[in-house]
């Protein structure tokens, strides 16, 4: 009885895994799914309707954190959540550890918006991160309960990404970025 209780709950969790996919209409900014960055002509349309509830813009920033080179691409702010495009290199000479889906967050004045790890595939590697790794992704961060954002107030957004540590777990550093929206 216990083995079919775990059976069902397992089929469940990896159901809602996959519910939600990584959108595939927000820049990264990196290289790796150059592919998937050139939006066919039904997806601007689709973009052009939608502009009017949001604010889309390039942030097009990056800093070194360990040795690992992370950037932000685009930032799209929606009233129900924010997508960010974010993408890295580890050029530490070293294994990096780093759950970046577990602690991602942003604030807006006094709102703070959650990413959901259950609910947001990202696309992006996380966890044990080899020498030499680049990946990209994009985070889902929303509000809690019924809060909304209004797209045309926010003047600035700070992100955090969680903690990454180095291999032997002796240094670590805070993935964080203040980004004026423009």
């Amino acid at each position: 009885m216990m083995i079919r209780k775990l059976g069902i709950f397992a089929v469940v969790a990896a159901l809602a895994v996959g519910c939600n996919p990584a959108p595939e209409d927000v820049d990264t900014g990196g290289s790796a799914n150059s592919t998937e960055a050139n939006a066919d002509q039904a997806k601007e349309e689709s973009k052009k309707e939608k502009a009017a509830d949001e604010k889309r813009f390039k942030a097009g920033v990056s800093k070194e954190f360990l040795g690992v080179q992370v950037g932000i691409g685009e930032v799209v702010i929606q009233r129900d959540r924010i997508q960010v495009g974010l993408n890295y290199e580890n050029k530490s000479g070293q294994a990096i550890h780093w759950y970046p889906d577990q602690e991602a967050k942003a604030v807006i004045g006094d709102m703070q918006l959650d990413s959901n790890l259950f609910m947001d595939d990202t696309g992006l590697t996380v966890g044990d991160i080899s020498n030499g790794v680049k990946s990209d992704g994009v985070f889902t961060l929303r509000p809690s309960g019924k809060k909304t954002i209004d797209p045309k107030t926010v003047k600035e957004i700070k992100f955090s990404f969680g903690e990454m540590s180095s291999e032997d777990f002796m240094k670590d550093a805070k993935v964080e970025f203040t980004i004026p929206v423009k």
